[in-house]
């Protein structure tokens, strides 16, 4: 991994020059944003590489969004500045029945710094006390893990303490390249979730270079992970690396194509120490035939995807992922089980008011076959952290959410509807849920289907007001009430919530 930082730091002297400053916007901001993103006609944007780089992207500033994008500035020159972010999570969250009541604490500080106008640095860090409902928590005491965190690092009865924590430096070394090294999430995909790569698990030491042109994003994306080896258990995660390519390619002012690939190794095989393999090294590659030509064992997952602007604002948007199949197979529907593949569609459309704000309205539905994103060992399948680094439901799963938002000034009223369905494993039988679990562990060689296993459905119904104290920062005040239904086995359990609280999401 050496050579390649140094590889890529040398491109970028070569071609190093001064430009705006850098900012990257995350999976997390106002749905001002996505209006401006989504409603773009020029052809030349491309936001389903998040974080976002707003300078490339050729956004205007005058947008609600960037025009508090800014922080708090103690010191601002002409070749240096200094931001500060106070970060807050306040919030509760009750039950009917006064049951399990559940209350969140946490405060921290967000600093990022700029050094005249092409390098920066940020750094966020949140110390959080928290509880969750009994379903997160059986979870949590059993992998010792933070829902789309790390591990915790005590707890008090059904109260748990976490660090949250960001950080990185970006180099925007020409109008065309940029560097990042730091340790945060990395999404891609124009939905509320992703079949490539989701902000779902933990954040992770990574280096990523982007190369933009008005008509395509190409980002390679070396990734320092950690799991929990099923193989050998213990109370410390072992290394495992991943190496990525996705291409971002717009067609005209309507279509965008993306492909994407992804390959997942382990620090340690059979023989000898791996570490991060420099055959992956190579920024344009494909990793099957390298895979092929090493004999090795490793994960390797591709997909396409793409977005279609019709009309003014109305944007279709799909991916599909490839684990392994057989074209022989499928034609002939003998339910084999490493047929693994995964679907997602979606939907998003603006309505403009005038100065009566806007509604956004969102569709989208995935379903992912049993087995996908699975290995042989929890050290080489597509997670990080004992979770799915793509869709927070791992594999053999359908899921479909709506939701309509509507944005007036400062405040945001949304209404959302998730349905979940999965079809889990038994202590007997492999039903390709877990992507944790060995594919070689008593599973069937064929007659494997979509959902098989038994059923667990969850429906979240949830209407939620927001004011926002501030755009950029993310920082809202906000209440709402949930509903949930859950169904699994010959169980079932329906709950009523109201929360509410203080929130700065990153």
């Amino acid at each position: 991994m050496k050579t390649a930082a140094v590889i890529l730091i040398l491109i970028a002297w070569v071609f190093s020059g001064l430009h705006a400053q850098i900012r990257l916007v995350g999976q997390h901001h106002h749905d001002a944003f996505d209006l401006t993103v989504y409603s773009d006609t020029t052809g030349t944007v491309h936001p389903s590489v998040r974080p976002l780089m707003i300078n490339n992207e050729g956004i205007s500033n005058d947008t609600l969004f960037l025009k508090s994008v800014y922080g708090w500035s103690p010191v601002s020159g002409k070749h240096f500045s200094w931001e500060l972010r106070p970060l807050i999570y306040t919030g509760f969250n009750l039950n009917e029945e006064c049951t399990g009541n559940h209350f969140s604490v946490g405060a921290g500080l967000g600093q990022t710094f700029f050094y005249r106008s092409d390098l920066s640095a940020y750094f966020l860090f949140m110390p959080v006390t928290t509880s969750f409902d009994s379903i997160l928590n059986k979870g949590i005491d059993s992998t010792g893990v933070i829902p789309h965190e790390f591990r915790y690092f005590s707890s008090s009865g059904n109260r748990y303490n976490y660090l949250k924590m960001r950080g990185g430096i970006s180099w925007k070394t020409a109008s065309w390249f940029h560097l990042f090294a730091g340790y945060d999430k990395t999404f891609f995909g124009d939905g509320i979730r992703s079949l490539f790569w989701s902000d779902n698990p933990a954040p992770f030491w990574q280096v990523r270079a982007t190369v933009y042109t008005r008509r395509i994003s190409y980002v390679m994306l070396y990734s320092f992970l950690k799991d929990d080896n099923n193989e050998d258990p213990g109370i410390a995660f072992n290394n495992k690396y991943a190496s990525a390519h996705y291409l971002n390619w717009n067609i005209g002012r309507r279509l965008q194509l993306s492909f994407f690939e992804a390959v997942v190794w382990s620090g340690n095989d059979s023989l000898a120490f791996r570490g991060y393999d420099v055959n992956y090294i190579n920024p344009i590659v494909f990793f099957r035939p390298v895979e092929f030509n090493l004999g090795s064992p490793d994960n390797v997952i591709i997909g396409m995807g793409g977005r279609l602007r019709l009309f003014k604002s109305l944007n279709l948007y799909g991916q599909l992922i490839l684990d392994e199949f057989k074209l022989s197979e499928i034609k002939a529907r003998t339910g084999w089980w490493a047929n693994k593949y995964g679907l997602l569609a979606g939907a998003r459309t603006f309505v403009k008011f005038s100065s009566a704000g806007f509604l956004q309205l969102q569709a989208e539905i995935s379903g992912v076959r049993p087995f996908t994103y699975s290995h042989s060992n929890s050290m080489e399948n597509f997670g990080h952290g004992m979770q799915a680094i793509a869709h927070p439901l791992g594999a053999n799963f359908r899921e479909i959410w709506m939701k309509a938002s509507y944005n007036r000034k400062k405040w945001t009223y949304s209404f959302t509807i998730n349905n979940q369905l999965s079809g889990t494993d038994s202590l007997n039988r492999n039903m390709g849920f877990n992507i944790y679990r060995s594919y070689f562990d008593s599973r069937n060689e064929y007659g494997n289907t979509w959902l098989q296993g038994i059923p667990r459905e969850r429906t979240t119904i949830e209407l939620k007001c927001a004011w926002w104290v501030s755009v950029g920062m993310n920082l809202t005040v906000e209440g709402g009430l949930r509903m949930f239904a859950l169904r699994y086995d010959q169980e079932q359990k329906n709950e009523v919530q109201v929360f509410g609280g203080i929130v700065t999401r990153f």
